[in-house]
């Protein structure tokens, strides 16, 4: 059988399969149910990073840059009430997503030390360590291979509730590492219904 025979009886089968006996639209799940929560939820994610990402890339900083700039992305701060275990990493790495796709000329984003450390050692690699070391094998100081990032994005998310709605704040930064200057910083916010 032709590789294109094979590649369109697959195709029937796949779609044949999705209309089965038994099996229609009322035995997925409800899409209004599924949003139907309290908190922050999938379209906050989306319009908010959607907001976000362009904005950056109108700083100065970036934009009159001949060079591309480095950036370490960082876990949010959790300030939300109620919420304060819930791991809102998910935000920031959408909104740094969005900026690899669009400002690929722009913005190269560096994994976090540690990460790159944890990996490297379970492939058995070893990586630099501080360059004032000395190997002993070798009079030469041992160099750090790891880029150094310029800056560091990372937000922070609030909330304050009432008895029938939830305000929300997320505030994100990009900051210089060096200086400790915020060279871009904007607000989100939304107020989502409580949900009893």
């Amino acid at each position: 059988m032709k590789i294109t025979n094979l590649c369109a009886l697959l195709a029937l089968s796949v779609a044949g399969a999705a209309c089965l006996p038994g099996c229609n639209e009322d035995m997925r799940p409800d899409k209004d149910a599924l949003f139907q929560q309290n908190g922050l939820q999938a379209t906050d994610l989306r319009q908010m990073t959607d907001q976000l990402a362009p904005t950056i890339l109108q700083t100065p900083e970036i934009v009159n840059n001949p060079y591309k700039i480095t950036v370490v992305v960082k876990p949010p701060k959790n300030q939300l009430e109620g919420e304060s275990t819930r791991d809102l990493s998910i935000f920031v790495q959408k909104l740094a997503n969005n900026l690899s796709r669009y400002a690929t000329e722009h913005v190269a984003f560096i994994e976090e030390r540690a990460t790159v450390n944890e990996f490297a050692a379970q492939e058995g690699i070893q990586r630099g360590g501080n360059p004032m070391e000395t190997d002993s094998r070798y009079p030469q100081p041992v160099a750090d291979p790891h880029i150094v990032p310029q800056f560091v994005l990372y937000g922070t998310f609030q909330s304050m509730h009432n008895e029938h709605t939830t305000y929300y704040l997320c505030t994100f930064k990009l900051t210089n590492l060096t200086t400790g200057q915020i060279i871009w910083q904007r607000d989100w916010d939304t107020v989502n219904r409580n949900l009893h």
